[in-house]
């Protein structure tokens, strides 16, 4: 079993300038030393802290065993095992349903949303819902146009057969 082991320089061994060959030199006398990864703060100094993979649970031992609190440099090391990332079950929002919109033009100023549904209902009653567009400005004009949702293409399609050029009451 591969095994990760943390390496936290204390004080920041090596001032930021450690290199990756020497974790290589320092860990390769326990076992197989496999990779090491530096933590960065920019791509010349690192952070003082590494990632060392060795070959076994075996060899990550002895490493610890070995090297913790090992001076080197006149550095304290500290070796910890790290935690793996617990591969979380990513669950997806379910899909939120395809809705059909149709534009309506040409809408009376006084009517609202629930208005526009009811005179698309009162004929095929699948709309599934309708917006009156208003301005963005502070008065919350209406904008004279709004958006009616089906749940089908087909449905759409024989919402704007069926009420094409017709008014209601309202003038919608």
């Amino acid at each position: 079993m591969i095994q990760d082991l943390k390496l936290d320089y204390l004080h920041r061994v090596f001032h930021g300038l450690c290199i990756n060959h020497d974790i290589k030199v320092l860990f390769e006398k326990y076992g197989t030393f496999l990779d090491v990864e530096l933590s960065m703060h920019s791509k010349t100094k690192n952070r003082g802290l590494a990632f060392v993979r060795m070959g076994s649970e075996e060899e990550s031992v002895a490493s610890m065993t070995n090297l913790e609190a090992h001076d080197f440099d006149g550095r304290i090391l500290n070796l910890s095992y790290t935690h793996p990332n617990e591969k979380k079950e990513i669950r997806e929002a379910p899909a939120a349903p395809t809705k059909f919109n149709i534009f309506v033009g040409n809408v009376s100023w006084d009517v609202t949303s629930s208005d526009l549904r009811e005179f698309f209902s009162s004929l095929l009653d699948n709309a599934v819902s309708a917006e009156v567009i208003y301005q963005t400005t502070e008065l919350r004009k209406p904008s004279g146009y709004g958006f009616v949702s089906f749940g089908s293409k087909e449905e759409a399609e024989a919402a704007i057969t069926a009420f094409k050029g017709k008014v209601n009451y309202r003038g919608c």
